[in-house]
């Protein structure tokens, strides 16, 4: 968005004063739109364009009838040239509304427009800009409607980190485009609703010169069951492997082919231990079971004979990291030429890849070409993640994106990051450069079998071009329409199943 702003002002010859006019109007429709009833309105801005923005804002509000106090926190010697430009333009003007700096003023008012800071802060606040912020979450708890600019202050605008202490918004007006630190966790939690403001800044510009990667979410129009052809049948929908389940834990597997099967798939095989063959096949009557046993002499044998049944394999949910489980995960690593086209490695098969090295290695070594274009996925949520990668859980979660982005570029693999925002980004072959971040979904999903759940779906659409964001936009998309039925505290794992399909 800094490149798109300067293109705009230099490639597009808007200059960066319309900008900033038509980011103000912007707010202040937004404002009187969302508080139709307000009078006293107190500007909160720093030395930045950010406060140029409110400044502006300011300057309108006054002219439209309402009394709009301003507040500059800060250094006034180092304001912005625009910032600075606002100022003068607003003192011109009759007043109504008074001018104060530094400190937030002690008094009550309907409503506060934070302008503090924009999309570049890195770095801690505190002083009288950490004063300022925990005046205006004051002022929010006893009823103070807050808009704030482009993004709350306190946000990191990449990766929704919180700099020491945040705005709690009600409203963020994103100018332009909408951040991903608004996004992200747990800056979507101090934006309220956040709301794209056109102040001039195109595609095209967003385009120019892009250094990439393009972060992007589906539409929710977008979100919907891939189309059925009306000259098909069973053959036509894939046929899915789920290597899942062990001596202990039957349920993964059950989940993981139920929602394989409610997503479409033609037929779907589960693969698993002997003492889950009637569980597996009294709940899906329609799945294939094959099994094996302990010390299975055939279990390889049986393994690519299925293999090379498949046209998706997942391998993982409830499979444990016992001898069996090892077998199978380094047999798939090992020979992934002749593995099927899509190849899911979840939950227990990615926590026997963190403990093995020598698997990741050959992963890494393998190049794209002699892999024969076999698209290989990870699915690891924040704790599998941190084993993978070495990295602890606050690191990841600092930063999703880059973290997803590393990972999915060194080992040539797509990778599904899951968390309340789950990151899905592609290896450099794929050469798209486009990370997603999906929106939906809900906490109600922070349940047992949820991520068997979404590996089935993504096995069963595995057959479609761009499935892996669809596939998780879908699980989300049930998991919204089990809690709009049942409730979050109340949602299981087979609750998101049976919404899978539901609008």
């Amino acid at each position: 968005m800094r490149n798109a702003d300067k293109n705009t002002s230099e490639e597009f010859f808007l200059s960066s004063d319309v900008l900033m006019e038509r980011a103000a109007l912007a707010v202040c429709d937004e404002l009187l739109k969302a508080c139709p009833g307000i009078k006293n309105i107190l500007i909160v801005s720093g030395p930045g364009n950010n406060g140029g923005d409110g400044i502006a804002a300011a300057r309108i509000l006054r002219e439209r009838g309402y009394f709009a106090d301003v507040c500059i926190v800060g250094d006034m010697s180092r304001l912005s040239e625009l910032t600075d430009r606002q100022l003068k333009s607003i003192e011109q003007y009759d007043a109504n509304g008074k001018l104060y700096e530094k400190a937030v003023p002690d008094k009550n008012y309907d409503a506060v427009i934070d302008a503090l800071f924009g999309i570049s802060l890195n770095r801690n606040i505190e002083g009288d800009f950490l004063k300022a912020v925990t005046a205006v979450n004051e002022m929010k708890k006893n009823g103070t409607f807050v808009l704030s600019i482009d993004i709350p202050s306190g946000i990191n605008g990449l990766t929704g980190a919180v700099m020491g202490e945040a705005v709690n918004a009600d409203l963020t007006l994103s100018c332009g485009f909408e951040k991903s630190g608004t996004v992200l966790f747990p800056g979507a939690a101090h934006a309220g609703v956040v709301k794209c403001a056109d102040i001039g800044i195109s595609e095209q510009a967003l385009l120019l010169d892009n250094e990439g990667p393009f972060m992007c979410t589906l539409d929710p129009g977008e979100i919907k069951m891939p189309p059925r052809i009306s000259d098909s049948n069973k053959g036509s929908y894939g046929k899915i492997l789920i290597v899942a389940g062990s001596r202990e834990i039957s349920g993964a597997a059950v989940l993981s082919a139920k929602a394989a099967m409610k997503s479409g798939a033609g037929m779907v095989k589960v693969f698993t231990h002997e003492t889950n063959r009637t569980i597996v096949g009294s709940v899906l009557p329609e799945a294939l079971i094959r099994t094996y046993s302990d010390d299975d002499p055939s279990l390889l044998e049986k393994f690519m004979s299925d293999v090379k049944w498949s046209g998706a394999l997942v391998i993982g949910p409830g499979l444990s990291t016992g001898t069996e489980g090892e077998k199978i995960v380094e047999y798939a690593v090992k020979n992934m030429h002749v593995m099927p086209y899509t190849t899911i490695y979840d939950a227990d098969a990615l926590n026997i890849l963190s403990k093995r090295p020598d698997l990741m290695e050959i992963l890494l070594s393998t190049e794209q070409a002699e892999r024969e274009g076999k698209r290989i996925i990870f699915t690891p949520h924040i704790v599998e993640m941190s084993r993978l990668s070495g990295l602890s859980v606050s690191e990841i979660k600092a930063d999703p994106i880059n973290t997803a982005l590393d990972f999915a570029y060194k080992y040539n693999v797509i990778l599904v990051l899951k968390d309340a925002r789950t990151v899905i980004a592609t290896p450099s072959y794929l050469d798209n450069d486009v990370v997603y971040i999906n929106t939906n979904g809900n906490n109600g999903m922070a349940t047992a079998g949820s991520g068997d759940v979404l590996s089935g779906i993504i096995a069963s659409f595995s057959i479609y071009d761009d499935f892996t964001e669809l596939a998780v936009a879908i699980h989300g998309r049930a998991g919204d329409i089990a809690r709009d039925k049942i409730g979050p505290h109340a949602m299981t794992a087979m609750d998101i199943i049976d919404c899978i399909g539901q609008s």
